[in-house]
C-alpha cells in the first residue's frame, strides 16, 4: 500500500470516433481519492461521468493521461497484468435489469467472481454467497432463485452483493438508484453506506442528483461536458456552490421543507447541453450560463484553488450565491 491516494486520475482524456469525427467524452480530468474516502461525481447525462468511471475500471482505455490504483499505473498494464488488481476494484452498474443474467440463479451470479478467481471450495463459496446476500438485506435462500423473482431494488442489492464478492477496496457505483422507483432509492443508498462501512470501502458514487450524493459522500466533483468544473467537501459544495453549473444542479433538486423551498434562489438553464463533438469555445458552460460575460466565450477558465480543498473553473466563481437554504 502506498502513502498516496488510493485512486489517482491524472490528466485523463477519452475520445470516441463518431463517423469521421472525434467525440471527447472526458477532457483532461484529474481527480484523487484517498483510502476510505467517499467521493461523488455528478453532472447531467452526457457529461462524461460514466465514461470516466468505466475508464477507471479499464473498460475503456484513455487516449491520454494515467490512472493509478494504489500507486500502480493501470494504463500501463495488459489484461493479464490487470487481473490481480481487478479483485480490488469493483463496479455497480446503473441498470440492475440489464446487468444481471436472467438465465442464471442469484447464487451463481454473486459467486461467479469467486469461482473465476478460484477463491475457496464449493462449500466456502456458497457460504460466502449466502452471507453477502444477508449483508444486503436478502434471505440466504435467494441463492436458488432467479433475478426475475425480485423487484428492481432487490435486483440492485444482488448487484451490490456481487460487487462485494471479491472483498474489493474500491467500489465504483454508476447511477446506482436512477433506474429505481423513488420510494426505494433511499433504501438502496442506505444499504450502500452500510456495506461501505462494514467492508471498509473507498467509494466513487456517480450520479446526476446532487441531493442524492450529499447523503453518502465526503467530497464532490462536478462535471460538465467532459470537464470537472468544481470540487470540494460535500457540505461546502452543496450549501455554498461557487460555479453556476453546480448551483443550477442544486436548484433542480427539490427541498422537503416548503418554507425553505420558497426562499431559495431558482436557476433555470435554457437549452440542451452542447454536443461534445463540437463543444463551445473557451468556457463550455457559457452558452447556458446565467452570469456569462464576454470573457467567458474568449478564454477558458482554469480549475484553480479558491479555498482549502476547493477548486472551481469559473472567471466569476461565487457570484451565483447559495441556492440551498437561506441567503
Amino acid at each position: 500500500m502506498t502513502e498516496g491516494p488510493l485512486l489517482q486520475i491524472d490528466d485523463v482524456v477519452v475520445r470516441f470516433r463518431v463517423g469521421r469525427r472525434r467525440l471527447t467524452a472526458v477532457d483532461h480530468v484529474s481527480l484523487n481519492i484517498a483510502k476510505g474516502e467517499r467521493v461523488g461525481l455528478v453532472g447531467e447525462s452526457g457529461s462524461g461521468k460514466t465514461t470516466l468511471g468505466l475508464t477507471v475500471m479499464r473498460a475503456h482505455d484513455p487516449d491520454h493521461g494515467r490512472i493509478l490504483f494504489d500507486g500502480v499505473d493501470l494504463t500501463a498494464l495488459n489484461q493479464r497484468e490487470l487481473r490481480p488488481l481487478r479483485k480490488r476494484m469493483q463496479m455497480i452498474f446503473q441498470d440492475p435489469y440489464a446487468s444481471l443474467d436472467p438465465r442464471m440463479k442469484v447464487g451463481t451470479i454473486v459467486s461467479e467472481p469467486m469461482r473465476v478467481h478460484g477463491l475457496g471450495t464449493k462449500e466456502e463459496i456458497r457460504e460466502r454467497t449466502e452471507s453477502l446476500l444477508q449483508a444486503v438485506g436478502l434471505p440466504r435462500n435467494a441463492v436458488d432463485r432467479y433475478p426475475s423473482q425480485f423487484s428492481g431494488g432487490q435486483k440492485q442489492r444482488i448487484s451490490i452483493a456481487r460487487a462485494l464478492a471479491l472483498d474489493p477496496e474500491l467500489l465504483v457505483a454508476d447511477e446506482p438508484v436512477s433506474a429505481l422507483d423513488v420510494s426505494i432509492q433511499a433504501q438502496v443508498i442506505a444499504i450502500l453506506e452500510e456495506v461501505r462501512q462494514q467492508f471498509g470501502l473507498t467509494s466513487l458514487i456517480i450520479a446526476h442528483d446532487l441531493a442524492l450524493v450529499y447523503q453518502v459522500t465526503d467530497r464532490i466533483a462536478v462535471m460538465y461536458l467532459g470537464q470537472i468544473v468544481e470540487t470540494g467537501p460535500t457540505d461546502e459544495v452543496v450549501f455554498d456552490p461557487q460555479h453556476p453549473y453546480t448551483a443550477s444542479l442544486l436548484s433542480a433538486s427539490p427541498v422537503a421543507d416548503p418554507e425553505q423551498e420558497r426562499k431559495r434562489q431558482r436557476i433555470v438553464l435554457y437549452g440542451d447541453p452542447p454536443s461534445p463533438i463540437d463543444p463551445p469555445p473557451a468556457c463550455r458552460f457559457h452558452t447556458r450560463c446565467p452570469i456569462a460575460r464576454p470573457i467567458c466565450s474568449e478564454h477558458a477558465p482554469p480549475l484553480i484553488d479558491v479555498a482549502p480543498g476547493r477548486q472551481v473553473a469559473c472567471h466569476f466563481a461565487g457570484e451565483i450565491g447559495p441556492v440551498l437554504g437561506e441567503e
